[in-house]
């Protein structure tokens, strides 16, 4: 078979599974502070590439993920449906899935050239592009952040890959040079699409040193150019991302590594139960027994690659990719929001990819390639059913809350979603257990406040929100919902005092993340 006609099966096969992508809905999930709701998209300006580029929005700089929203918001304008929503969000699923394929083709590639065995390097693609965890950042328009540092990261690899097997056979110059400068500047816009691919600079070494078996130091010389992109990468998402408030202390940071390593281990070997929220935040890590004892699963895999790493260097290699590609997100530097999620794994599949690519291949078994094949079939089904939950805001949190029933999260989301149909009598069960398992949460706070006042009962959602502008002083959004209840208390002067300190800060605020990483 050719190479086309696998290429052409990764296509069909994405196709069929997340053939429910177009119809998928916007989610509240942050879908709508980047898209719906987005102002600088509402309509688009010519103002707003400017602002993308030149400031940091919600603390995220990402400017080359906000300019493809951009240009695809400009030609999905419409008529306004029920909720007042004017853009239509076929065209932004539609997008995700074509990056996903873009990526699932390229990672094709990029097994061909290490591997040299189609065969193999299809059925690595085919675990890349089929496996359940890469659900979320392809149904979650939100997630087009990871699926574009991804494709762009991806191309800048393959670039650098096809560049260093040439230096094997000739001299590095005239056409062959110019895949090194291409793969600087991809990565560069992978580095601008999201901060977290910076790591694939040692993904480049680990393959080119591993795999393509050229010398350690020359491989580390040729990926000098990359390293002011990785270094510049680093500092704008320590600049933007701001400190953890929940940040745990220096000496549990690599317990806390370790069983995020472990976690997304177990769920790339048994990929059910997936979700958007685990409740597994570096805080209940520590706070639990098997927090200090499952960063020996990864410890004890790292230890046996290491001693086979000169008799299975791809081996050796794969196990550095998975470990590499995840090590911003593993929480040795903490970010906001610090939990583990499904769409941190979206890289970090080439790892298990290659592993997967070079057995077959090396085996060549005619047993084991029909194992690997209905293996591939019951993922390719687990995440064509997984793209279900994705409907709509309400679907995925019930989901949440079915694999995790202490998520706040979940427990607030569909609380807003039955405010939002009108049902704030319902919300108030889910409020009260979400203020039970998280009291301390502004999100949580603000939508008592909001669900009282539709009740009536401004007094008591005066209480609410005078607790959200004490948690988040610097919310517009709070100090303006403080001065509604206070109006509908019959308490105008404080009301008109809160209205024009909630138009200061709208005014000059620097947005701060609904979810980190």
């Amino acid at each position: 078979m050719r190479p086309i006609h696998y290429a052409l099966i990764l296509v069909v096969a994405l196709s069929l599974v997340y053939a429910e992508v177009p119809n998928l809905k916007f989610l509240d999930w942050d879908d709508n502070v980047n898209v719906y709701a987005n102002p600088l998209l509402n309509p688009v300006s010519g103002e707003t590439l400017k602002r993308y580029w030149t400031k940091p929005f919600f603390s995220l700089y990402i400017p080359v993920t906000h300019t493809v929203w951009t240009g695809i918001a400009y030609f999905a304008q419409g008529p306004p449906d029920e909720r007042g929503i004017t853009l239509n969000p076929t065209a932004f699923h539609v997008a995700n899935l074509i990056l996903h394929v873009l990526c699932a083709l390229v990672v094709f590639a990029i097994l061909r050239l290490l591997l040299k065995h189609d065969w193999g390097a299809f059925v690595g693609a085919a675990l890349f592009a089929l496996h359940p965890v890469q659900v979320e950042p392809v149904c979650w328009i939100t997630g087009m952040k990871d699926l574009a540092g991804a494709s762009l990261g991806l191309l800048a690899l393959w670039q650098y890959l096809t560049w260093a097997a040439k230096t094997q056979d000739q001299d590095a110059t005239g056409h062959s040079r110019k895949r090194l400068y291409l793969s600087v500047g991809l990565f560069a816009l992978a580095a601008l699409a999201k901060q977290t691919v910076i790591g694939l600079i040692v993904v480049a070494w680990a393959l080119d040193h591993l795999v393509l078996r050229r010398d350690a130091r020359e491989a580390a010389r040729s990926l000098l150019p990359w390293l002011p992109v990785a270094i510049g990468g680093a500092i704008i998402a320590k600049i933007f991302n701001g400190p953890d408030p929940e940040a745990v202390q220096l000496w549990a940071r690599p317990f806390v590594a370790g069983d995020a390593l472990a976690f997304y281990l177990g769920k790339l070997v048994w990929p059910v139960g997936l979700c958007t929220d685990y409740v597994r935040s570096p805080a209940v890590v520590i706070t639990n027994w098997w927090g200090y004892v499952t960063w020996l699963v990864p410890a004890a895999l790292a230890t046996a690659l290491i001693v086979l790493r000169k008799r299975f260097p791809a081996l050796a290699a794969s196990g550095l990719i998975f470990g590499v590609a995840l090590l911003p997100i593993l929480g040795l530097v903490p970010f906001p929001d610090q939990d583990v999620t499904d769409r941190y794994m979206y890289l970090v599949m080439l790892g298990p990819a290659l592993a997967l690519g070079w057995t077959v291949a090396r085996l060549n078994a005619p047993r084991l390639n029909l194992l690997v094949a209905l293996m591939l079939a019951a993922l390719a089904i687990g995440s064509s059913f997984q793209t279900l939950h994705w409907d709509n805001t309400t679907t995925l949190f019930v989901r949440v809350l079915a694999v995790s029933p202490r998520s706040w999260v979940a427990h607030t989301m569909i609380a807003n979603e039955l405010l939002n149909h009108g049902h704030p009598i319902e919300a108030q069960a889910y409020l009260a257990e979400a203020l039970r398992l998280k009291p301390d949460s502004a999100e949580v706070q603000d939508s008592l406040g909001r669900s009282l006042l539709i009740l009536g009962r401004p007094e008591e959602a005066v209480e609410h929100y005078r607790r959200v502008t004490s948690l988040r002083p610097e919310s517009g959004a709070g100090h303006y919902g403080l001065a509604n209840a206070l109006e509908a208390a019959g308490q105008h002067e404080e009301a008109r005092a809160e209205y024009d300190e909630a138009m200061r800060l709208m005014a000059e605020r620097q947005p701060t993340a609904a979810n980190g990483g």
